[in-house]
């Protein structure tokens, strides 16, 4: 019979052999969302010294086949959406305090790689890549100035609201993987906490307030010529509206629901609705409609209340 630190090292061993195994077909299909679930199931099982030993082992097998670059990257991501939801989990906290972790980590470790990619070999990640979109936008100004935009316009604009595009990008990518986590470590019987379901996704009525301080910001540091109190407004404008587009479908979804149309249909037809709105330029309506859906029905009933479950 083996005993518990045997069973934990085999265990470790098989992970990290599945772990390399997905790290390698992540680097050839850009897939990598599978990635940090064997790390996080190892923090469940037995903890933050196997599950950093899982990794470790991991990445060490990995740089024989991709390169100790890629490989040091993969280490980054697996730490952040596999080691620090595990620790957030098992230490007792909730579905949000692990999104956070695993936000805040991706983000850490994306400036870390940046800034070792400058300081090792001298290869500047954010200058290139800025300097690639700039030349996406050169090559198709044509098509930019049919919408009446010019690439400077986008350049400037795309550089105000850059930190708001990588916190809301970060916290896309980690309640992908938490959901995914959810659903394939519940089969293996280690279910996490779940995530709430869509159709009562809402910011409390309060956020508003946010909205109309950061649109103050905004109109005052423009009026005043601030443009870091500028850029901080539209920042945090530009996170509110993504946020509150979502709850717009979430509504939207929880009302076709709750009307009796399928799961599947459902999600189909806010999903063509909101690509028609894009379509028409009327995209605003999705943040604004959210806005008021907060205000309206902040506190929507539970996915198992009298009356079924609409989820």
């Amino acid at each position: 019979m083996q005993s518990p630190r045997t069973r934990e090292t085999v265990e470790g061993a098989l992970l990290a052999a599945l772990t390399a195994l997905l790290g390698i077909l992540a680097f050839y299909t850009g897939f990598g969302w599978l990635l940090p679930l064997p790390a996080l199931l190892a923090y469940l099982r037995h903890g933050g010294r196997s599950a950093l030993l899982v990794a470790v082992v991991a990445t060490v097998v990995l740089g024989l086949w991709i390169g100790p670059i890629a490989a040091c990257g993969t280490f980054g991501f697996i730490a952040a959406q596999g080691l620090a939801p595990g620790w957030a989990i098992r230490s007792g906290r909730g579905v949000g305090s692990a999104l956070v972790c695993m936000s805040a980590a991706l983000l850490g470790v994306t400036a870390v790689g940046a800034l070792g990619a400058t300081l090792l070999w001298h290869t500047n990640v954010w200058a290139q890549t800025w300097h690639q979109f700039a030349a996406f936008l050169h090559a198709h100004a044509t098509l930019l100035a049919s919408a009446g935009l010019s690439p400077a316009t986008v350049l400037a604009a795309t550089r105000t609201v850059a930190p708001a595009a990588f916190v809301v990008g970060a916290v896309g990518e980690s309640a992908a993987v938490y959901g995914l986590a959810a659903l394939l470590l519940g089969r293996l019987k280690h279910p996490l906490p779940p995530l709430p379901p869509f159709r009562v996704w809402r910011i409390p009525a309060w956020g508003a307030w946010a909205v109309v301080g950061a649109a103050v910001l905004a109109a005052g540091g423009t009026r005043i010529h601030v443009a870091a109190l500028t850029g901080a407004a539209w920042n945090v404008l530009l996170a509110a509206a993504f946020a509150y587009a979502v709850v717009a479908l979430s509504f939207g979804y929880a009302w076709l629901r709750r009307r009796g149309m399928p799961r599947g249909t459902s999600a189909l037809v806010v999903g063509g609705a909101a690509w028609l709105l894009s379509i028409l330029g009327l995209s605003l309506a999705l943040p604004v409609g959210g806005l008021l859906a907060s205000q309206l029905d902040s506190h929507p009933p539970h996915p198992h209340a009298q009356g079924g479950d609409v989820s």
